[in-house]
């Protein structure tokens, strides 16, 4: 009694989820690289923005003639002019 109805809610169904594959492979390797840079790529970026200073002035000297250093033990290393 429903047969054509049917047929066409099938069809057009099937039409739909051909086309959703088609779109989500397409979008998957964008995706997954965006995702990847996020992820791994800025978290690098922003713990090297961060850890560079601290490592660049391990062995600093102040104005007044004192060590700069974050760890005491290092401070017999400090370069003095």
């Amino acid at each position: 009694m429903f047969q054509p109805e049917e047929d066409l809610l099938r069809r057009s169904y099937q039409s739909v989820v051909e086309q959703m594959s088609i779109i989500f492979n397409k979008k998957l390797w964008y995706i997954m690289l965006e995702q990847f840079l996020m992820k791994y790529v800025w978290s690098a970026s922003g713990l090297v923005m961060v850890a560079f200073p601290i490592l660049t002035t391990q062995n600093a000297v102040k104005r007044d003639g004192t060590c700069l250093t974050l760890v005491p033990s290092l401070s017999r290393h400090c370069v003095r002019d």
